[in-house]
């Protein structure tokens, strides 16, 4: 099957830029893709990214991060008519040499819906390269089993790089664009495929790593965050019945199968 990486971008300076070329050849070099970058509007030069995507689309005004995903979901939906892969994926990652190969062997052995791998913000960990985790077992994160349900230690499944069929999103549906601006929307869309019977497999033999909150440099999308999560985490409890944080503890578990 096709592999398509969506790749979400709201460029506001040039680390910016570094990170997600970076990302992106990071997947280039790894696997046979197609790169669907999706521009948010983005108020920095931006057009770097039209050269080095297979599919790129600008939206015209700022969608948030459920609505900009959704963009490069629906592009796949409309398409590609096969089912295939789809990896939703921040550009503030990088990934290393072999995650699809082990994406597919753990998929063939625990006949997963998601698959997420393990990120680290520190490409070197207790002395070593992240990259090695996957067949080194380190004092950290254990390598010798996968965890279904949702969660792996203090680890939740990974809304940053995840791999899922697209006949998941056609019978669960995209991000919900109720959440704004960023917070809570992968949440909401991994409680669905609990609640849909799906299983998550998160799978250390994927590490990753992960800057995290890249596009929240600037004071402007700091105060922006802050005063929006209240408002999501708000929607979450009138759309569940149950905080957000209650959810996770309750519903996320950390169910460890020995590879």
């Amino acid at each position: 099957m096709k592999i398509y990486i969506v790749i979400p971008h709201f460029i506001i300076n040039e680390e910016l830029v570094q990170l997600a070329k970076n990302a992106i050849k990071s997947f280039r070099d790894t696997s046979d893709c197609v790169i669907v970058s999706c521009d948010d509007c983005s108020p920095y030069d931006s057009g770097f990214l039209k050269e080095i995507s297979d599919v790129y689309i600008r939206n015209e005004k700022n969608k948030g991060f459920a609505g900009n995903c959704n963009v490069g979901f629906n592009w796949i939906l409309e398409n590609e008519k096969d089912d295939c892969w789809i990896v939703c994926a921040n550009n503030d990652i990088e990934v290393y040499s072999g995650w699809f190969e082990d994406f597919l062997k753990t998929d063939q052995m625990f006949k997963s819906d998601a698959l997420g791998g393990y990120g680290y913000q520190n490409k070197i960990v207790e002395g070593r390269p992240i990259e090695e985790y996957k067949t080194n077992p380190g004092s950290l994160y254990n390598s010798n089993y996968v965890s279904e349900g949702g969660s792996s230690g203090d680890r939740l499944f990974p809304g940053g790089f995840y791999m899922i069929r697209k006949s998941l999103l056609e019978e669960c549906g995209l991000y919900d664009e109720n959440f704004v601006h960023g917070g809570y929307e992968d949440i909401d869309l991994f409680f669905r495929w609990k609640k849909a019977g799906k299983r998550l497999i998160m799978t250390p033999k994927v590490p990753y790593w992960h800057k995290e909150g890249a596009t929240r440099f600037s004071e402007q999308e700091r105060g922006i965050q802050n005063n929006v999560e209240p408002l999501n985490r708000e929607y979450f409890k009138k759309k569940w019945g149950i905080d957000a944080h209650i959810g996770m503890q309750r519903d996320f578990k950390d169910n460890r199968i020995n590879l």
